[in-house]
């Protein structure tokens, strides 16, 4: 039983093996695109389903960018979007491994697989096909043109491309930075305001309300958190929840190199403890985890040294960056 055992693994391998060989033998015959004429760039829709008795992911493109009709309209993640776009661009017909409509099982490109089309901005279909399983590699995945009964092995594993369940395509980066650009920021918890900023050499030192030194490392990890921050669920559109966000009295403002200005607004919690967050430039209401939003909105106190530096001076008068505020 043992030589039994290994005899099928050495097949299996021999079989991925060839599989991978034969696949790339046909990528070098050239182009030949299973969906012939498609253009990433006329794709205005994307519908997938992924059966299961699950709702369908209806992708839309708008003027704004792509949205998701199926979630509340919300912004679809572009990565997502170029990603899909790209893949099908590369379907080839040097690819196909069956066209017997026996074998649709076989692969999985029938009611078990995932059916996805794109259409463009008349509403006519680009590209529809059925994501199948994965391929004897582990790394390719069978797929079938819905409109025949070719299969295609192509490189990469689809399925989790395609099949990303519930609430998983809106966008979730809120602000994409890097953190030097960042050179003030100010924060009020209720009554409680002061702003850090970022001095010649690149110290953060408290600017408002009165000079004074902070924990650099606390105020670098705010704003590394700040530079790309994501959330962590959507709450859905600002504009339908009632919630006058810009009264809120928990506020993050924040400052650009190139003199650009962003605000956070920050409401009440959930039942499963996110806080309300609101972007001055967009109709969302995202959802964040209340540690997050305390590292962002911290204290004053929490931002200042446990002891005050031991030489002379008004603290932060060795800080550069005097002449910038």
């Amino acid at each position: 039983m043992k030589g039994m055992r290994i005899l099928i693994l050495i097949l299996a391998v021999l079989a991925a093996v060839y599989a991978m060989v034969r696949l790339g033998e046909r990528r070098e015959a050239g182009p030949n695109p299973l969906f012939s004429g498609f253009d990433p760039g006329k794709a205005a829709g994307i519908y997938i389903e992924a059966g299961g008795g699950r709702e369908a992911v209806v992708l839309e493109k708008r003027e704004g960018g792509w949205v998701v009709p199926s979630e509340d309209s919300l912004p679809a993640d572009p990565t997502a979007v170029a990603s899909i776009l790209e893949k099908v661009a590369s379907f080839s017909r040097n690819d196909v491994v069956s066209t017997n409509p026996g074998n649709r099982s076989l692969y999985q490109v029938d009611s078990a697989g995932v059916f996805a089309s794109i259409l463009d901005g008349k509403g006519d279909t680009l590209a529809a096909f059925v994501v199948g399983k994965v391929g004897p590699s582990f790394q390719s995945s069978y797929v079938r043109d819905a409109r025949s009964d070719d299969v295609i092995l192509t490189p990469g594993y689809l399925r989790s491309m395609f099949d990303r369940g519930r609430r998983t395509w809106q966008d979730r980066l809120i602000f994409s930075l890097e953190p030097d650009e960042i050179i003030r920021v100010d924060v009020r918890r209720g009554e409680d305001e002061f702003a850090i900023a970022r001095g010649a050499g690149g110290e953060w030192y408290v600017s408002e309300p009165e000079r004074a030194a902070c924990k650099q490392e606390a105020a670098s990890r705010l704003v590394r958190t700040l530079a790309l921050l994501r959330c962590d669920d959507f709450a859905g559109r600002l504009s339908a929840s009632g919630w006058d966000a810009v009264r809120s009295d928990t506020t993050l403002r924040f400052t650009t190199a190139g003199g650009e200005e962003h605000r956070l607004y920050f409401g009440g919690e959930n039942d499963r403890k996110q806080v309300q967050v609101a972007k001055d430039d967009m109709d969302v209401v995202y959802l964040m985890g209340r540690p997050r939003v305390n590292m962002l909105t911290p204290a004053l106190l929490d931002l200042l040294p446990d002891e005050p530096p031991s030489v002379g001076g008004e603290p932060g008068d060795s800080q550069p960056g005097e002449a910038s505020e």
